[in-house]
């Protein structure tokens, strides 16, 4: 069993939610931990305004890029140190900035490898575009969730996603 660390920020901007399962890479063994942290007044406004400017205006989108990637840096090493883990693996959402996937598109901003180095630890990402390359909608992260922790409970059961 691996012990993984997921992060997703949505388009509100508002912060980065964490959680650590551990899992085989096809079922969960258990659920751990999980927090939000709040992105940094600086991070939000250049997330917000580069969301406002669309994908035709991406001047500002390698700045928002580094932000995105520090403040989750910063984010999982406070929460790792805090909750006592050393996650195998950390996957990375980044931010999304872009999601149209009717016409297959989607842009989340982030560096992957900068965050496995800064954090030492083997990061994925680009899951959003992977997820509609295999004919998904983009959106393969919170779904994957809410089916294990569905498992056990009484059928039918819904979950209602009230994103950014």
């Amino acid at each position: 069993m691996w012990s993984v660390v997921g992060t997703i920020s949505g388009t509100s901007a508002d912060g980065i939610d964490m959680a650590e399962i551990g899992t085989d890479g096809r079922a969960v063994s258990h659920f751990g931990p999980s927090s939000t942290v709040l992105y940094a007044y600086e991070t939000r406004a250049a997330v917000l305004d580069a969301i406002a400017g669309g994908p035709e205006d991406r001047s500002t989108w390698p700045e928002v890029a580094r932000l995105v990637t520090r403040d989750h840096a910063e984010a999982i090493d406070a929460f790792c140190t805090a909750q006592k883990l050393a996650p195998d693996l950390v996957a990375f959402h980044g931010q999304t900035v872009w999601h149209d996937p009717e016409h297959g598109e989607t842009v989340q901003l982030g560096d992957p490898q900068a965050l496995a180095t800064e954090l030492g630890t083997a990061v994925v990402g680009d899951l959003r575009l992977a997820d509609m390359v295999a004919g998904g909608e983009g959106a393969p992260l919170v779904p994957v969730y809410h089916q294990a922790l569905s498992l056990e409970l009484p059928q039918p059961l819904c979950f209602l996603n009230i994103g950014g």
